[in-house]
């Protein structure tokens, strides 16, 4: 047994010594073609035979990956996938994954066709390779998506899984597919109900990343997840391309989920979400989101296009996001401390919004997000973080007249910290920002808004019971915010001032012009507002159309700029 042991091996080593002689002579042989996907079907052909003659389906991948590690790629099909929609290939995909990291790493195709699959776990120095014409679309048996027992969302099951790897790639133009909603099936397949009831059957998320640095995506297309589509924590050096998602029908679609990870960059991605396109959050202790870069997108979401918070156990720091194009949107940029983070040095410039009922949502408060958190974390208003250095410019936007369903219809841009708690440093420079109108007399007088200072009560507009006494911007519990190069404009009549707030500390208005109807009361009505300055502030009274049925603008002189 033992000679016919050594013999197998012997002869298997034969082999990959003969196909690595002819790949290193014999070049000419294979003028014109790709001779290393042509040696790798001879070796793994031959891996095969042998395994015949002996009997043994036992060959390790490290067998296997001898014969591949002088190429590029290997197809999953050489490891017996099939393409056909009903195979499941979870152990075909993963044996080619193994093998090509044993080698020492390369490229893992997924040929035309569309390959059924339940959990793969992606390794060091792989590229998942997503051809042209290629579906990997996720198995709809709960029981194919292990969970790893941990606790919270990152114990979620999950179609493509990494953990404590490097340079880790996805790439191609095919498309992956989680199967939560195939065409003519309803309701979904992985319904909200069905996680919240027992824990190992959450919802699988579409592509999960854990303690993972070096890590791109490029090019494909994710659809259908049954949860989040992708979820990183604790990842670093990041880059995003290119990619487009579609998860606008699914439930907590989230698109581009962080959770502790630094150095990240996000571009020309084209993303339709049913929850927050781009979330950035932290629910464990000193473990924070840095250093993000998020450019040249084109943004829809059924919430947040840009999501800061609320789970901010951690801070969130060095943040840019520029040339975007935000349209049909519930929220443009959310950004909430509410656990103790420190949020700050964000930067946005040169974005678009079209259809977004509330460009700008901005809070500081007491609230605990983080469900899994210890037990003994410290209690609401003992842990209020900070949150400062907010810098926007050069934004257009266009709110609908519209109802969330939250308790808001006529929503207006809201940047609100907590008494004692200030949201510091804000700049708005060149905000173009056009609002549906509609306030009320008895709207513009309202002066018993609830604070956010409920444990109970998650951070959102209705927390403020009804509309906020602004047509255009709300401020509340903020130092030192400057708005300049300003139009604030609405397109019905509007008795509310253009900007309302109270508790507020430096205050400085240059070149902001507010253009309504004759119910204007004026630019902007304040209370405990100390050092406000106004510079080339004015106000337009919309008129008559004129002969090119252009509504002609005109200043005015007897609405106040501050309303007492």
């Amino acid at each position: 047994m033992v000679i016919l042991q050594d013999f197998k091996y012997r002869c298997i080593y034969s082999i990959l010594y003969l196909l690595d002689s002819i790949n290193m002579k014999n070049h000419k042989i294979f003028k014109g073609m790709r001779h290393h996907n042509i040696l790798n079907k001879i070796g793994i052909g031959a891996i095969a035979f042998l395994s015949l003659i002996f009997g043994g389906s036992n060959f390790s991948a490290i067998a296997q990956s001898e014969a591949i590690n002088d190429r590029t790629e290997i197809s999953v099909i050489d490891f017996g996938a099939v393409g056909d929609n009903k195979t499941l290939n979870t152990k075909a995909i993963q044996d080619a994954i193994d093998a090509c990291h044993a080698s020492g790493g390369g490229r893992v195709v997924i040929p035309r066709g569309i390959f059924v699959t339940g959990t793969i776990r992606l390794k060091s120095h792989v590229t998942l390779q997503i051809d042209a014409g290629s579906i990997l679309t996720g198995s709809i048996d709960l029981e194919d998506y292990p969970t790893d027992g941990s606790r919270g969302l990152d114990g979620t099951g999950s179609l493509i899984y990494a953990e404590q790897a490097e340079n880790i790639n996805i790439e191609g133009f095919g498309i992956i597919d989680g199967s939560n909603r195939p065409v003519g099936v309803i309701p979904y397949l992985f319904p909200r109900q069905q996680y919240a009831t027992t824990f190992p059957k959450r919802r699988p998320m579409l592509i999960r990343m854990r303690n993972c640095t070096n890590i791109r995506i490029t090019d494909v297309t994710l659809k259908n997840p049954a949860f989040f589509t992708t979820f990183f924590v604790g990842c670093s050096d990041i880059m995003i391309d290119r990619v487009n998602i579609r998860s606008y029908d699914s439930d907590n679609g989230d698109g581009l989920g962080f959770n502790s990870c630094e150095r990240v960059r996000i571009s020309n991605c084209d993303l339709i979400c049913g929850d927050d396109a781009i979330a950035l959050k932290t629910d464990q202790p000193n473990k924070p989101n840095r250093d993000f870069v998020i450019s040249n997108c084109i943004i829809s979401s059924d919430w947040a296009a840009v999501r800061l918070g609320p789970e901010s156990f951690s801070d969130m720091q060095n943040i840019a996001v520029s040339n975007c194009v935000f349209r049909n949107c519930r929220d443009g940029f959310k950004i909430q401390s509410c656990e103790g983070a420190v949020i700050e040095n964000v930067v946005i410039s040169n974005i678009v919004m079209d259809n977004v009922l509330r460009p700008f949502f901005v809070t500081l408060n007491a609230f605990s997000m983080s469900k899994y958190a210890p037990a003994d974390r410290p209690k609401v208003g003992d842990f209020v973080g900070e949150l400062k250095d907010l810098h926007v410019y050069n934004i257009r936007a266009v709110v609908p007249l519209s109802s969330t369903g939250k308790g808001i219809n006529q929503p207006c841009v809201a940047l609100v910290g907590m008494p004692g708690h200030l949201i510091e440093n804000v700049t708005f420079n060149n905000f173009h920002l056009t609002m549906p109108g509609g306030g009320t007399p008895e709207q513009a007088s309202r002066n018993n808004i609830p604070e956010l200072l409920s444990e109970k009560r998650y951070p959102e507009a209705d927390h403020f019971e009804g509309e906020l006494p602004a047509s255009a911007i709300y401020l509340r519990h903020l130092r030192g915010v400057q708005f300049t190069q300003c139009r604030l404009e609405t397109a019905s009549p509007d008795a509310r001032a253009f900007v309302a707030g109270n508790d507020l500390v430096d205050v400085s208005l240059n070149s902001v012009t507010g253009v309504g109807f004759e119910t204007a009361p004026g630019l902007i009505k304040f209370a405990d507002a100390r050092g406000v300055s106004l510079h080339n502030c004015r106000v337009k009274i919309k008129g008559q159309l004129s002969h090119s049925g252009i509504n002609q603008e005109q200043f005015v002189t007897d609405r106040p700029l501050i309303v007492e």
